[in-house]
């Protein structure tokens, strides 16, 4: 069974069927960005298998669904949307936050706006330190400095 595990052409097969059979590679194979891509594009969610850093990657958000192709798409409602939620792309977190996002892109309404997903998207900041409780910014243009 452990050599199933790690052959990449039987993986790469079951993935295509089941994203969620990521979970039974191995973790060679889940850091191995080919197969992440082509689970996450049978079902965006199993992103949270991925090893080696690959469930921020930008190619594998994009695979998913989660993260737009291009960042300045003109959307037709001009309000914004910021989901507060915690951090579903962790192995061990559920897909809850995930599945949300991607029904919210789906949604004929929703769609319509832009959407801020903590998870996924733009993690830019106006500092690299901006994680830190000391930092000024706390996301508007006047305390960010």
């Amino acid at each position: 069974a452990d050599i199933m595990k790690a052959d990449k052409e039987v993986v790469m097969t079951a993935v295509q069927q089941n994203g969620n059979l990521l979970n039974f590679a191995s973790d060679n194979l889940r850091a191995d960005e080919e197969v992440v891509k082509a689970a996450v594009q049978n079902h965006g969610p199993a992103l949270k298998f991925a090893k080696g850093g690959l469930n921020q990657n930008a190619a594998c958000l994009k695979a998913a669904g989660l993260w737009d192709a291009e960042e300045d798409l003109n959307y037709p409602r001009t309000e914004q949307a910021i989901l507060s939620e915690k951090f579903s792309l962790a192995e061990k977190s559920t897909t809850y936050a995930t599945e949300f996002a991607l029904a919210l892109k789906k949604d004929p309404f929703l769609k319509q706006f832009k959407t801020y997903d903590p998870n996924a998207w733009s993690k830019k900041s106006c500092d690299p330190k901006f994680t830190n409780i000391d930092h000024p910014c706390r996301g508007t243009l006047s305390t960010c400095t």
